[in-house]
C-alpha cells in the first residue's frame, strides 16, 4: 500500500513438489513522493501591505520546488513574490511537478488588493466661542467620509462630528475609518482649542454741562463689558482716557474696543456724548444815573461775556 507499506525487495516463494525445489521471484519496489501544491485559498491584501510569497498564503503545506502562473487568463510566468500596490491582482496558480509515476498537482491563490482608508492628516485649530457650529471633518486634509468621530481623548465615546464652540468640550478628537479588505483602520485626530470671545458692553448715551464734573465712560457700557480696553475719539481717532471732562471736552462719540486673542475679533461698543454749555449771565455792576440822563440798555453794565437771550425781571424789592 503506497504511503504506509515500506519500500524494498519482495520476494514471493512458491513451494516445490518432492521431486521439484521451491521457486522464487524477487520484486523491487521504490516509492516517489506525491506531489504536494497545498490547498487552494483566497487572499486580500492592503496595497500598502509589505511584499508577501504567495506560497505562504495558501492551505497546508505545499512543496518549495513549485511554479507559478498568473493572474488568469493570461497566466504568464510568475515569480511568486506578490508586492501589493505592484503586482497585479488576479488568481495566481502553483503547479507542484510529480516524479513519475506521480501526477502534477496544482493550487489556486485568489489575492485581491484594496486600497487604505484615509482618515486624512491631523490637524490642531484655534476657534472663537462666539463662532456658528461647524463641521470637523473639513480640517483634516483629504479624509473620506464615513468614520467615527470619538472623544475628546482620553474618552473614546462616540460624538456627531460637528463642534458649537462655546459648548462643545475643547480637546482632541479622534477620526477613524475601517479599514478596507486586508487594510487596517485608519485614523486621524483634531485638536480644537476655543479662545473667549471679546465684550465691549452695550452702546450709551451721555448729556453733561459744561460746568459738571469729571464722568467715567467705562460705568455706562454695562455690566458685562470687559476691562483693559482701549478709548478712542471717533472724530479724529486719537486715544483718549475714558474720564470726559465737560470743562474741556467737547460733543464726540467715544469708542471703547476690546481686543481679545486670535482668531476672536475686536469688538467695539460707543458711548455718544453731548457736552451742554452753561448759561452764562454774565457779572452784574453799579451805576449811578441822574434822573434827567437819557436810557440806557442794562446788558451793557454787564461783564463776563453774557449770553445774549437772556431776560430781566425786577427792580428788587427793598430798591
Amino acid at each position: 500500500s503506497p504511503g504506509t507499506s515500506e519500500t524494498g525487495v519482495y520476494t514471493y516463494v512458491v513451494g516445490g513438489t518432492s521431486v521439484c525445489p521451491n521457486d522464487t521471484a524477487l520484486v523491487t519496489v521504490f516509492e516517489n513522493p506525491a506531489a504536494n501544491a497545498g490547498q487552494s485559498s483566497s487572499v486580500n491584501l492592503c496595497s500598502t501591505s509589505p511584499i508577501v510569497n504567495l506560497r505562504d498564503l495558501l492551505g497546508g503545506t505545499p512543496d518549495a520546488n513549485g511554479t507559478w502562473v498568473g493572474p488568469a487568463p493570461l497566466n504568464p510566468p510568475f515569480s511568486g513574490i506578490f508586492q501589493p500596490g505592484v503586482s497585479e491582482p488576479g488568481i495566481y496558480t502553483y503547479t507542484v511537478a510529480g516524479i513519475a509515476p506521480c501526477t502534477n498537482k496544482m493550487a489556486t491563490l485568489n489575492v485581491g488588493v484594496s486600497q487604505p482608508a484615509n482618515a486624512g492628516v491631523s490637524n490642531s485649530i484655534t476657534v472663537c466661542s462666539s463662532a456658528s457650529a461647524f463641521d470637523m471633518l473639513p480640517f483634516l486634509s483629504n479624509a473620506s467620509g464615513g468614520g467615527i468621530w470619538s472623544g475628546p481623548l482620553p474618552s473614546t465615546s462616540p460624538v456627531s462630528g460637528v463642534f458649537t464652540p462655546g459648548t462643545t468640550t475643547p480637546g482632541t478628537y479622534r477620526y477613524t475609518l475601517n479599514g478596507n479588505g486586508g487594510c487596517p483602520p485608519s485614523t486621524a485626530t483634531l485638536t480644537i482649542a476655543v479662545s473667549q470671545a471679546a465684550n465691549a458692553g452695550n452702546n450709551a448715551n451721555l448729556s453733561v454741562c459744561s460746568t459738571d464734573g469729571a464722568v467715567q465712560l467705562f460705568p455706562l457700557l454695562g455690566p458685562n463689558a470687559q476691562p483693559g480696553g482701549v478709548w478712542t475719539r471717533q472724530s479724529d481717532g486719537l486715544l483718549v482716557s475714558g474720564t470726559i471732562l465737560p470743562s474741556v471736552d467737547q460733543t464726540d462719540t467715544y469708542v471703547y474696543t476690546v481686543t481679545p486673542q486670535a482668531p476672536c475679533q475686536p469688538v467695539s461698543a460707543l458711548v455718544a456724548v453731548e457736552v451742554v454749555q452753561a448759561p452764562n449771565a454774565g457779572f452784574g455792576g453799579v451805576v449811578t444815573v441822574c434822573d434827567t440822563d437819557v436810557a440806557i440798555a442794562l446788558s451793557e453794565l454787564l461783564n463776563g461775556g453774557p449770553d445774549p437771550m437772556g431776560t430781566w425781571s425786577g427792580p428788587e424789592p427793598g430798591w
